[in-house]
């Protein structure tokens, strides 16, 4: 035994921390007898990774007044000689475990150590001892090596009593049992008394009775009854970024260490602690203990089962998983014996609980009650054997999701009338993470939450950790107040968190719509240029008088409020004269591509049905058969009808809530949708453009005219935002499809001309800087925009670093006005997510319109104009920082809705509920389908799409739509299409199945090698974005194929 201080002072008496506490002296015992499964399953993990200490399991327990150390010593050493278990000692022969047990060593069984006026603070002293010990496995095959029992006077008045024991011996009640017969042990010597007969049981009789178990037809009923339950299973989920098979290795020590500060004091066990265990740790008042019970107990529940029940809803909240499968520690004990016998019996079972957003909060309280009951009456049927039932082999398969752990017992205890207080430093490996309940001392609750640092960040799990807390709180009001209050109505965010994570922009409408901006424009600068297309200019008077004729012929025509017309002419100054001429005469403009299929430039005029179309001889005899008037302006005759027209505007502008523009996406039936956007959207776009970053831009560059690069089909939506650059009376140069979509020429370009704004795709981007686009030496754009697709971290750095270019990324779908929101690099100095308002920062790592990869300084990002970003779960509830979500978009940035599809307006524009709490009661917001999480620095990370929608090279495409294509062919019996990525970037490929071909294989060449009528119906992407080559898996609805039963 050690009795002098561990200090610097006394350096000989310093026990190595972590220094066992022999329990055989030297020779074997008696003769070796099984492990229990559970026993079995430790000493097999412990065979992976023999030093890792994630088999500790350690208390430290506080003990107040005057302590007789001796007779703590022995009743130690009594305790320690009664519990078997802390005797064990395992050890393989033939490749069989088996343990034996040996005698204590009495003289060396207790560290024993006074810190009380060292060179360092007792509590210091002591913390360091133990945090070290958790460090070092404990190694239940060698003599002595099982465990370690220290105790620690800290104070005149105060000891530690600190015990670690290798899992392969205890778990947390047999700890518990341990401490209480140790108190009681105590209590009648220092009486005078001799204590009580032990009640415990030798470790055989459980071993025995464990195999009579196995062997009887409970066994056999059991296992009927998990084969029953976990048919189906779902993939377990987790609140980590991945699934629950992500977890690494358990390396390091098994400490915890804490991550976030709870709502209660800081307790011993939050000082103590290294390794891989994450621990957040709160503690709840007596009130708030009583409060939960009396909630439970409405609902014929305990405390203990709603906060299962909360760890379950909390789970559906945070991954929108309705199948949730929590771990179910239960002690395993069913006999007197073995209720009151130390050993390591605990078995974690599977707890498959149904959780939706419109089940009441008593309905779901009471199904995990009966699913409770359920699994306790089937308990003793091992875990291994349901993994083995299920074919899960991997030890890196999970069975389950997070742990729930609940202790019922009491975390005091009573040395002859001292006070001792229970914590626990370490309670073995914790794969994902662990939720532990259990009554505190003082009448309270603790909560822990214990994470894998490979899987949680320090702050991430605080995080959890609050918003756990809030929706067990909201849970309990809900039960109290409103018993059949759906769940999905419970808040992981209190009231201030709300409003500040849907704040956003608040600017007042724009005061006039864009033709008239334009026409201010033109009154101001009338002689500058407006539009270059080769060596054709136009004036911003020449312009202006252009498109009011046109304007003027239009209305004639018929044009007019909410009537679309069509624009099929080639780029040049007639394309945007014809476009500001639809806008004047309060039409509704309709771009077309020119390089479209037919098949799919007939649907879109059908959906549209345009007053005429507006293009050329050569282009409008192009078009296929659509039977609509048309305006060729190369005819003299349309010439001649021009001339005749006046120049000045149309008298009556439109009005900001008519529709501007009609953009025609993809569909995921096959069927293009038009979005419809309306003026007051349009030109909150532009407003926005103007101080975002025209103005900017003409201050950095000290140039009051910039030159402007047109680079993107005007059936694009982001089209539109070179053209606000020219209403702010900025130089257009408008490129020829020759120009724009060969890198070399338009890197070129941009030098000869000396552009000094561009807008391309990410991709494109690259392609230029291969060109030489911010080559040393040569001219480059002062205003470089990406967006459309993920920019890749390289790329971003190379912009960001290169001096003289302000880099730009853009995101938005169409149904937002062109953009949502955008990224900056942030200025020197500044902080992240300057003047973005809490949760309105976007800084993306992957996904559309998002930085890619890891990057050295994070973008800061902030929503448009008048518009703000909510990150919501299922429910429609915003979720917690960290926490995967679905990114929606409110405000004045919105389209009006799709173009006659009312149903599928109501189904992406939805109510906002959140809009009142910003001075816009009534509104509208856009669900985007792409998932995202909120950052603690208010940036967004974009982690994917809730459908199979992708993005290539900027053109948003729904894979669906090509593959009912596809499937419409009369060779073609089965179709999936998935996108994947190549080294030249992302690429979609088909697959088919042909009719008469064997099931699972393709016929020769594929579905695009019949005929050619699937080409001429593809989507609008690319060109030559589709290669059909293997085979689909499984049939599916409407003639489609698998997407995932494809190779990948």
């Amino acid at each position: 035994m050690h009795q002098r201080p561990l200090d610097q002072a006394a350096p000989a008496a310093t026990p190595r921390p972590g220094t066992p506490s022999p329990g055989v002296p030297g020779s074997a015992g008696p003769e070796d007898f099984p492990l229990l499964t559970a026993q079995a399953g430790i000493h097999y993990a412990s065979q992976i990774d023999p030093k890792s200490p994630a088999l500790n399991t350690a208390d430290v327990v506080e003990i107040q007044g005057p302590l007789d150390e001796a007779l703590f010593e022995r009743a130690l050493l009594r305790t320690v000689t009664e519990a078997e278990t802390l005797r064990v000692c395992v050890r393989e022969t033939d490749g069989i475990p088996a343990q034996h047990l040996a005698s204590p060593a009495p003289d060396r069984l207790l560290h024993r150590a006074d810190l009380r006026g060292g060179h360092r603070p007792a509590e210091e002293a002591a913390r360091d001892w133990m945090h070290a010990g958790l460090t070092r496995a404990a190694d239940p095959g060698e003599a002595g090596q099982l465990m370690t029992q220290a105790l620690f006077r800290v104070a005149d008045d105060r000891y530690w009593w600190y015990q670690r024991v290798h899992h392969i011996a205890v778990d947390a009640y047999a700890l518990q049992l341990v401490g209480q017969r140790l108190a009681e042990v105590y209590t009648a010597l220092a009486a005078g008394l001799e204590p009580a007969a032990t009640r415990f049981a030798p470790l055989r009789d459980l071993v025995e009775d464990e195999r009579r178990y196995l062997d009887s037809e409970q066994y056999t009923i059991d296992r009927e009854f998990w084969a029953g339950r976990m048919a189906g299973r779902p993939e377990p989920v987790t609140l980590a970024g991945g699934g629950a098979g992500d977890a690494g290795s358990a390396e390091g020590g098994a400490g915890p260490r804490e991550a976030g500060a709870g709502t209660g004091a800081a307790s011993l066990a939050d000082a103590i602690g290294a390794g891989d265990v994450l621990r957040a740790r709160t503690g709840l008042p007596a009130a708030t203990l009583d409060r939960l019970t009396r909630a439970a107990e409405a609902a014929k529940a305990t405390w203990a089962e709603l906060v299962v029940a909360a760890t379950a809803g909390h789970l559906h909240r945070v991954t929108g998983a309705e199948d949730i499968v929590l771990g179910l520690p239960l002690t395993n004990r069913r006999g007197p014996a073995a209720l009151r016998t130390p050993a390591m019996t605990v078995n974690v079972l599977p707890l498959r609980i149904a959780v939706r957003p419109q089940d009441t909060g008593a309905a779901l309280l009471r199904r995990v009650v009966l699913e409770i009951r359920a699994v306790r009456r089937h308990q003793r049927y091992p875990q291994a054997d349901i993994r083995r039932d299920l074919a899960l082999s991997s030890a890196g398969t999970p069975l389950t999701g997070p742990m729930v752990n609940i202790k019922p017992f009491d975390a005091g205890l009573d040395f002859a009338g001292l006070p001792g207080t229970v914590h626990n430093l370490a309670a073995g490996p914790v794969e994902d993470l662990a939720v532990t309940a259990a009554p505190d001392a003082d009448g309270g609750l603790r909560i822990s939450l214990d994470a894998h640092t490979g899987r949680y960040a320090p702050a991430e799990l605080a995080g959890h950790q609050e918003s756990f807390l809030r929706y067990l709180d909201g849970l309990t009001e809900l039960l109290l107040t409103d018993p059949h209050r759906p769940v999905g109505t419970v808040d992981l965010l209190d009231p201030a968190a709300i409003r500040r994570v849907t704040a956003g922009r608040t600017e007042a409408p724009a005061a006039r719509t864009l033709p008239e901006y334009f026409a201010e424009q033109a009154a101001r600068t009338p002689r500058a240029v407006a539009v270059r297309t080769g060596d054709t200019a136009l004036t911003f008077a020449e312009l202006d008088a252009a498109a009011n004729r046109l304007a003027h012929l239009l209305t004639g025509l018929g044009a007019g409020p909410e009537r679309p017309v069509a624009l099929a002419l080639p780029r040049g100054t007639d394309m945007m004269a014809a476009l500001l001429a639809v806008l004047k005469a309060g039409g509704v403009c309709q771009p077309l591509d020119l390089g479209h299929p037919a098949a799919r430039t007939l649907a879109v005029l059908e959906d549209a049905r345009p007053v005429c179309v507006i293009g050329t001889a050569a282009t409008l005899a192009g078009l296929p058969a659509h039977g609509l008037p048309v305006v060729a302006l190369d005819d003299p005759g349309t010439a001649a009808a021009l001339a005749a027209q006046p120049a000045d505007a149309p008298a009556t502008p439109p009005a900001p809530g008519q529709a501007a523009y009609v953009i025609h996406t993809s569909g995921s039936t096959g069927r293009p949708k038009g979005v419809v956007v309306g003026h007051a959207s349009l030109a909150n776009l532009y407003a926005g453009h103007g101080r975002d970053h025209i103005a900017p831009a003409v201050a950095r560059t000290g140039r009051e005219r910039l030159r402007v690069a047109h680079s993107a089909s005007f059936a694009f939506d982001a089209s539109w935002d070179p053209v606000l650059w020219m209403v702010h009376g900025h130089e257009l140069h408008l490129l020829d499809d020759a120009s724009y979509r060969d890198p070399a020429a338009l890197a070129r370009y941009v030098a000869e001309h000396r552009i000094d704004y561009l807008d391309v795709t990410p991709s494109y981007a690259e392609a230029l800087l291969a060109e030489g686009l911010l080559d040393d030496g040569r001219h480059h754009p002062a205003v470089l925009v990406v967006g459309g697709e993920a920019v890749p971290a390289p790329l971003w750095e190379r912009l960001t670093a290169t001096e003289g270019l302000h880099a730009v990324n853009l995101y938005g779908p169409t149904e937002t006005t062109v953009d949502a929101y955008y990224w900056t690099a942030p200025e020197i100095g500044s902080g992240a997510g300057a003047e973005t308002g809490a949760g309105n920062g976007i800084g993306a790592k992957t996904g559309v319109g998002a930085v890619g990869g890891s990057i050295g300084q994070a973008p800061e990002g902030r929503p448009v104009r008048g518009s703000r970003v909510y990150v919501l779960d299922s429910c429609l509830r915003p979720t917690p920082d960290g926490v995967t979500g679905e990114l929606y978009v409110a405000g004045a940035c919105l389209a009006r809705g799709y173009l006659g599809r009312p149903d599928l307006s109501a189904e992406r524009f939805v109510a906002d509920p959140y809009g009142a709490l910003h001075g816009e009661p009534g509104g509208r917001m856009y669900r985007t389908g792409d998932l995202v999480r909120r950052r603690t620095d208010g940036t967004v990370e974009f982690l994917g799409r809730t459908d199979d929608q992708v993005k290539i090279r900027g053109f948003r495409i729904e894979l669906g739509e090509i593959q009912a294509v596809l499937a419409r062919h009369p060779s073609v019996a089965q179709a999936a299409v998935i996108a994947r990525d190549t080294p030249q970037g992302k690429r979609l490929q088909a697959y088919a199945v042909l009719r008469g071909a064997g099931e699972g294989s393709a016929g020769p060449g594929g579905a695009a090698g019949s005929g050619g009528s699937a080409g001429s119906g593809r989507a609008d992407g690319p060109a030559g974005s589709t290669g059909p080559d293997g085979s689909v898996g499984p049939d599916s609805s409407a003639g489609g194929g698998d997407a995932s039963a494809v190779p990948s």
